[in-house]
């Protein structure tokens, strides 16, 4: 679900589990990691580590599994 503000939050089973953000939120959202809109690879790089990223068709993703405590190295969608 996207609100006005241009963030998006996913959810399953009444938990967040994404928080997304699109053009309409540059300048107004950064994550606690410093993260913003229209950032760099290098300088997403500098915040969570080249590492830690998932490429997949064009995007760049990283995901924390805040369990376990660790990045993962891919994500799964279900297809529902």
């Amino acid at each position: 679900m996207f609100y006005n503000n241009g963030v998006g939050v996913l959810y399953r089973e009444n938990s967040a589990v994404a928080i997304l953000m699109n053009e309409d939120s540059k300048g107004s959202f950064i994550t606690s990691g410093g993260l913003e809109v229209n950032m760099n690879k290098n300088d997403l790089y500098k915040i969570y580590d080249e590492k830690n990223a998932i490429e997949v068709s064009g995007s760049l993703n990283f995901a924390y599994d805040s369990v376990d405590k660790k990045y993962l190295k891919e994500v799964k969608y279900d297809s529902d």
